[in-house]
């Protein structure tokens, strides 16, 4: 625990080095972390640099910061002595690889499907059986509240424990930038003790169709299927305010012109590092046999060349914006009373 600045980034003793090996373009990441910085509360800081280990060169990385609690990343309140009520952040991933999992109402009711809550948020010299106890007591009661016929009640409801303008921009952000790992895997969410819950983005190394295993073409939702997402989008309050942001960002950093610009001036700024980064790791683009890890399923959704996944990147984003510019609207389909009357309330 020895806490450091990092170009230019706040002091903290944890960061991430992120090789980001299976995005040809090396921009992914930056790209997607820095435009929902635009518009979220808080967005991990990222940083490109070039990594050297005992003087032998590894190429291009993103040094990220975690999201974590302190005075430059999530500013929450720290917990009391003694006491068991805090603050907290969890994290969405595959169950069984947290070390503190929660048995929480969407996992043993199955709700939850493969994935389960991790406390990141009191960190092992905090953490309390009390005060885990508090977190998985006080996401089962919003579970419940979120998964129940009161939804959408305006006192009852989930909007007294949820920011629905946040949850409903991280939806959409993510759902433009087709990561579907979100809501369901490498999800952070966060609350401040007296506040209201807010989640964090993370982790968009396979959007953009660049999922190893499967095609993602620029067409459909897949966040109706994820935890939490799953009930909200049955609120007509909450898809009237995804439909609402969405079409606020697209005229502003999800536009076609800001991406493409953006994306055209990090390039730039990469350089010669792209180069040197594929002396490196250049084989990548040549290999004969790419069934394998690191590459994409099939073979012919890999790259020949760096320009080539530029292009592609470019390509899928104008393509999925005006995919969402035509079936955006489609989303009240989820709110509908036909398509929900016949629910289980658990």
């Amino acid at each position: 625990e020895n806490p450091q600045e990092a170009a230019g980034m706040s002091s903290h003793d944890e960061w991430v080095l992120n090789g980001p090996f299976l995005d040809r373009t090396l921009m992914r990441n930056y790209l997607c972390l820095n435009v929902a910085g635009e518009v979220m509360a808080y967005a991990p800081n990222v940083r490109y640099c070039e990594l050297f280990m005992d003087g032998e060169y590894r190429g291009v990385y993103l040094l990220m910061e975690t999201i974590a609690r302190s005075a430059g990343r999530l500013s929450l309140t720290k917990p009391e002595k003694n006491r068991d009520m805090t603050s907290w952040i969890v994290r969405w991933d595959r169950a069984g690889k947290g070390d503190q999992e929660l048995e929480n109402y969407t996992f043993y009711t199955y709700q939850s499907d493969v994935s389960a809550l991790d406390v990141r948020y009191p960190g092992r010299n905090l953490i309390t059986e009390g005060r885990r106890e508090y977190i998985e007591a006080e996401v089962s009661r919003i579970e419940r509240t979120l998964y129940s016929s009161d939804r959408s009640d305006p006192a009852k409801g989930y909007a007294q424990y949820l920011d629905t303008r946040a949850f409903a921009q991280y939806f959409v952000l993510n759902e433009f930038f087709r990561n579907v790992d979100a809501g369901r895997f490498s999800t952070f969410l966060y609350k401040d003790v007296r506040g209201k819950v807010k989640p964090c983005v993370w982790d968009f190394n396979n959007a953009c169709d660049n999922y190893s295993d499967y095609l993602w073409d620029e067409s459909g939702f897949t966040m109706q299927n994820a935890p939490w997402f799953s009930a909200l989008l049955k609120d007509p309050v909450f898809v009237e305010e995804a439909v609402s942001q969405y079409r606020k960002l697209r005229q502003g950093v999800l536009s076609e012109e800001y991406l493409l610009g953006y994306l055209d001036e990090t390039q730039a700024y990469l350089g010669g590092a792209v180069e040197r980064n594929y002396e490196k790791w250049g084989y990548v683009f040549t290999e004969a046999d790419r069934n394998h890890a690191g590459f994409l399923q099939p073979d012919e959704r890999n790259y020949n060349s760096y320009g080539e996944a530029v292009e592609q990147l470019r390509d899928f984003l104008v393509r999925r914006g005006h995919w969402l510019d035509e079936h955006i609207d489609t989303l009240y389909q989820y709110c509908a009373e036909s398509k929900n009357a016949n629910e289980q309330v658990y």
